[in-house]
């Protein structure tokens, strides 16, 4: 089963989610993707500009190192370095080909002193998962929400996200 990374890309002023420059987040998902055998996916905070994530499967934890350790690894820092940097990454055991490709995506942490609360929102697809290659023991839960539920989400320990489109982006 493939696994799920999720990729938090912290913009910087002047640029939002909206304005980063479409070329290099294309170049970002063509050799990723040519390393990870699957799609790279981008999605906007719903509640903070400032913020893309990144997600895409892996066959496993070790199979990104070879990203990691490539030479297009070193050269898509640098493109991505005048628009932001990359704040945090993580692994999760869930499926990545059974994640739906549309709707509004809430990704939820869940620690042993917290519980995932109720929403007024009801998911239309849902799969949990541990955090791979990681110190701590986290789950992480991923929802998927009609775009009509956007304002019912439970926020707690969440973030809330909506797919970019590139042939949008700048």
């Amino acid at each position: 089963m493939p696994i799920t990374e999720v990729v938090t890309l912290a913009v910087t002023a002047p640029y939002t989610h909206q304005s980063v420059p479409l070329r290099q987040l294309q170049t970002l998902a063509s050799r990723q993707s040519a390393y990870s055998a699957y799609p790279v996916l981008f999605f906007a905070d719903t509640n903070f500009p400032s913020r893309i994530y990144m997600l895409s499967g892996w066959h496993d934890v070790e199979a990104s190192y070879v990203w990691l350790d490539s030479p297009d690894w070193v050269e898509m820092l640098a493109l991505l370095e005048p628009f932001g940097a990359i704040q945090s990454r993580i692994f999760i055991g869930i499926d990545f080909d059974a994640i739906p490709r549309h709707g509004v995506l809430l990704l939820r942490r869940q620690t042993r002193v917290t519980r995932l609360r109720s929403s007024p929102a009801s998911a239309f697809w849902q799969a949990s998962g541990e955090e791979l290659d990681a110190q701590t023991n986290g789950t992480y839960t991923i929802e998927i929400y009609s775009h009509d539920d956007l304002d019912h989400l439970p926020m707690d320990n969440s973030v809330s996200m909506r797919q970019l489109s590139l042939s949008r982006l700048g």
